[in-house]
């Protein structure tokens, strides 16, 4: 029987946990999105020239230490609108013009900047080697990131390896990214309950993928305990549910059915 791959997305799993990195992102940028240099930037970006518009926002973040992390998250947050309007568009010329030539700002500023502005750029840097389907420079961007961590007793750590392992999935290293969830998981108690969730699903999404059906069923019921406890509050909730009832059915049906003995009529 060959593999069943299959994966889902999971929008409602450890949302506290991505909500919180999102708001920190934009509570940033909301200091900055009126000043005259992001409205200058915004207009420039209207005019295709990025790199005049990314290399103004580095600027400023470097000439004003109080403004640094605003600045820097605008370049970010201005670099995911471009990207979602670029999307439809050729991406051999637009996408690739504009991730360059940010890249190449963004690079040139890193070990300028401080820790919490270097956790935001190194993060969106390896995404960008990741669209750019170039996993081995992501990973060394999150090499640094884990690095200026420098403890895994914290969820920004658990967040970064997280990103990791998601990354080798991308790559197609299933084993190494289950490797460190599989770490995560052991360190669970350092971390918050919305990461311990993304971490619990991804690792059951990627048993899954792998055909380790004893560590899925074993994780499913985990999962099923959890979710049948937990409060619904929306669709979300359910649907989280639901997922793992499938999946969970799925290869108890399969394991059942390599267990059963096969039976002959004599005739």
């Amino acid at each position: 029987m060959g593999l069943v791959v299959f994966m889902f997305l999971i929008t409602g799993i450890g949302d506290t946990a991505t909500n919180k990195y999102i708001e920190d992102l934009f509570g940033y940028y909301s200091q900055v999105m009126n000043n005259p240099q992001c409205q200058e930037a915004r207009e420039l970006i209207n005019q295709n020239k990025y790199e005049d518009a990314f290399k103004l926002l580095a600027e400023n973040a470097i000439k004003n230490p109080e403004l640094e992390v605003p600045f820097i998250s605008a370049m970010i947050v201005l670099r995911q609108q471009i990207n979602s309007k670029t999307e439809d568009t050729d991406k051999n010329s637009s996408e690739e013009d504009f991730l360059n030539k940010y890249y190449t700002v963004a690079n040139s500023i890193l070990d300028n900047i401080s820790p919490e502005s270097r956790k935001f750029l190194l993060s969106d840097l390896a995404e960008i080697c990741m669209i750019q389907n170039q996993p081995q420079k992501a990973y060394s961007y999150m090499d640094e990131m884990i690095k200026d961590i420098g403890t895994v007793e914290s969820d920004d750590y658990a967040l970064a390896m997280y990103q990791y392992a998601n990354t080798a999935m991308l790559a197609g290293e299933n084993l190494k990214a289950m490797q460190i969830l599989e770490d995560l998981r052991r360190n669970r108690n350092y971390y918050s309950e919305g990461i311990q969730d993304k971490v619990n699903f991804q690792l059951f999404n990627i048993y899954g993928m792998l055909g380790k059906t004893d560590f899925v069923i074993k994780l499913g019921e985990e999962l099923r305990n959890k979710f049948e406890k937990k409060e619904i509050k929306d669709f979300s909730d359910v649907s989280d549910l639901l997922n793992v009832l499938k999946i969970l059915l799925m290869f108890i049906l399969r394991e059942n059915s390599m267990l059963k003995p096969m039976s002959y009529t004599i005739r």
